[in-house]
Parts: structure tokens; C-alpha cells; sequence
């Protein structure tokens, strides 16, 4: 068991009440939510942890959760990013990305803690139990550059430096950036950053129902070789917290058959169950998070 305490992370030797035990031994199957945005759940359990170690059956049967959060589409750029790509993404400041590695998030997992999600208090409440949901836990998961600089509510300027950038009248759709990278087109550095970090926001960090890169968060473009500065873990939280929300609020339409889910739902799993107690399975208790929770581990954990 994982406990976080000042902005560190340290071992738990003993059971604590704000800590959850669950049987592990549940298995939950993992889909990649972009796989599956027409299927049914019939091939995932519909049991889930309860926080008292039970087997809960509260989540009914329902069609999956419609988002662009895709492993896939991210860890196909991550892997086919050259040295020279890598060491560019580094000396922007986002070096902390390059660490995923294929850690597919189980669709009904993570729909069953976003609905124990309550968005105004960014908490994760269950049973009786809080995990909070802060700018500090994003930065303990993933790395991302925190401060209180926010980012730019005008993002005019920076989609015009971008288009200027690209040579292009009207921002393309996700797959013009992966496939540049992919290809390993040439390119300048401040080029190479803008494809990385788009696909990372569309498919990872700021995930939406839409397969073209949202405009809200061009800002960063303004002054692209300071964008480090900027508040991205209360950037990324925020974005969780609204998706979050439309999501709950599907739910509880007596007409909605699923919902949509936007945001990172890597940190969203990861954050729950860095507070599980796992007994004698211990996992490492280095940071960022995101250098730990790697390929099956969430699949197996979960």
C-alpha cells in the first residue's frame, strides 16, 4: 500500500482508514476506451472493488464511455520518436511523458471510479473513504510541469503560430501530427514539440470526442520554448474534473445509454489505486507514478 504524504510517496506498513483493500484478484479486461466506442460491456466484469475488500455489483450493464483516450495512438508516437526526437521533448520539459509505456487503463475500471468522482470537491468518495484529486497528485503521476502561471485564455495567437508553424490554413485532424513523427519527417525542433504535444493532449493528457486538436489549450503555442512554465498539472486536473462531470451527468439521464468521459484516465486509475492496500504485492514506490505503472500493470492490478 501507497501513501502519499507531502507531496512524497512512502510505504504503509500499517492499515490506515483512509487507505482501501480490495481482493486483487479480480481481473478486469483491458480495452482501450478509442477501440470500443460502439461496443457493449459484455466482455468486461461487471463486478467492482468495493473499498471494504467486497465485490461490488452496483455498476449495471451499460454502452461504454465514448472518449478519445487512446494508449494506442500516444504510444505509437512515443515509440517511433527517434533519439534526436526524445532528447527535444526533454529540453522543452516534457521529458516526464516519455516514460509511459503502453499501460492500457480498462474501460470499466475507470468509468466505475469516475463515478465515485464528486467534480466540485475533486474527490474520489467511496464509501465513506476521500482521495483527493489535486494539481500536486497530477505532478506525483505524471510529471508535468506545475506552477501558478495558467495557461492563456486567448489562444488566438498561438493557433496562428501554429498554422504559421505548419504552413497550413485550418488545423488538421490528430493523425497529420502522429504520422509526421511517425514517418519521421524533418522537421525543427519547435515543430517536433508542437506534433508531440498535441497528440499527447488529444490522446492522453486533454482527451475529447473530438479527432482534431482542441483550440483551448493553443496558448501554449505563444511562446512555445517557455510553455514549461506554465500550470499544466492544474491544466490537466481541470479538463478531468469537466469530463468528469459531463460524464456523471450523462449517467444520470434517464436517456443516456453511456456517456463521455474526456480527460486523463491514466492518472484517474493510477490515483485510486496508488491507494489500495495490495497486501504482500507491494509496487514501487518511486515517482512520477507514470515510471511505475507500466504495460499490464493496471490490467493486473485493477
Amino acid at each position: 500500500m501507497i501513501r502519499w504524504v507531502c507531496g512524497e510517496l512512502e510505504m504503509v506498513q500499517k492499515r490506515s482508514n483512509v487507505f482501501i483493500n480490495i481482493d486483487s484478484s479480480q481481473d478486469c479486461d483491458s480495452v482501450e476506451s478509442e477501440d470500443i466506442l460502439e461496443s457493449g460491456d459484455d466482455n468486461h466484469s461487471d463486478a467492482s472493488h468495493g473499498i471494504d475488500g467486497s465485490k461490488s455489483h452496483c455498476v449495471k450493464p451499460s454502452k461504454d464511455v465514448f472518449t478519445r483516450f487512446s494508449v494506442s495512438t500516444f504510444s505509437s508516437v512515443l515509440e517511433a520518436l527517434t533519439p534526436e526526437n526524445r532528447k527535444v521533448i526533454e529540453d522543452f520539459g516534457f521529458g516526464c511523458l516519455l516514460h509511459f509505456d503502453r499501460c492500457y487503463v480498462p474501460n470499466k475500471f475507470v468509468k466505475w471510479v469516475a463515478t465515485h468522482v464528486n467534480h466540485k470537491s475533486a474527490d474520489i468518495v467511496l464509501n465513506g473513504k476521500v482521495i483527493s484529486l489535486t494539481k500536486e497528485s497530477v505532478h506525483l503521476v505524471l510529471g508535468l510541469p506545475m506552477s501558478e502561471k495558467s495557461f492563456p485564455l486567448d489562444s488566438s495567437l498561438g493557433k496562428s503560430m501554429l498554422l504559421s508553424k505548419l504552413g497550413k490554413q485550418s488545423i488538421p485532424s490528430i493523425k497529420f501530427f502522429s504520422k509526421k513523427l511517425i514517418d519521421h519527417e524533418v522537421m525543427s525542433d519547435e515543430e517536433v514539440f508542437m506534433c508531440f504535444i498535441l497528440v499527447a493532449m488529444n490522446s492522453f493528457l486533454c482527451s475529447d470526442l473530438s479527432l482534431i486538436p482542441s483550440q483551448k489549450y493553443f496558448g501554449i503555442f505563444e511562446d512555445i520554448y517557455n510553455a514549461k512554465d506554465l500550470d499544466w498539472c492544474g491544466y490537466v486536473l481541470d479538463w478531468l474534473l469537466d469530463g468528469v462531470k459531463i460524464f456523471n451527468q450523462a449517467k444520470g439521464s434517464k436517456h443516456s445509454e453511456g456517456g463521455t468521459l474526456p480527460g486523463c484516465l491514466y492518472y484517474l486509475a493510477v490515483l485510486y489505486l496508488d491507494y489500495v492496500d495490495f497486501g504482500a504485492r507491494q509496487i514501487s514506490i518511486s515517482v512520477p507514478r507514470i515510471s511505475v505503472w507500466k504495460g499490464s500493470m493496471i490490467k493486473e492490478y485493477a
